[in-house]
């Protein structure tokens, strides 16, 4: 509901306010190894320090890059022969 009273200027200065918290605090993100190191703190700078608080145990997380998704059977395309060649696929 619109009310022709209300004062729109104040919305705009909390989205400022947001913007400016929001911005400032970046400069207190930090990374580790040789190319990291933050906004004001160069690489190695906090010493062994490692902002990761929690560690993955080795093949416990993966990302997509590192998973194999050619032997997945898509629905619906089971009985498909696989395309050998490009022209194969387009036909």
């Amino acid at each position: 509901m619109i009310i022709a009273n209300a004062n729109y200027d104040q919305g705009f200065v909390y989205l400022g306010m947001v913007i400016l918290i929001a911005s400032l605090s970046l400069g207190l993100v930090y990374f580790k190894g040789e190319d990291g190191g933050g906004m004001f703190l160069k690489p190695g700078a906090l010493g062994k320090f490692d902002p990761q608080l929690w560690m993955p145990k080795g093949e416990e997380m993966r990302g997509a890059d590192q998973m194999d998704y050619s032997s997945v059977a898509i629905p619906g395309e089971a009985n498909k022969p696989k395309a050998s060649t490009a022209e194969e696929a387009e036909a």
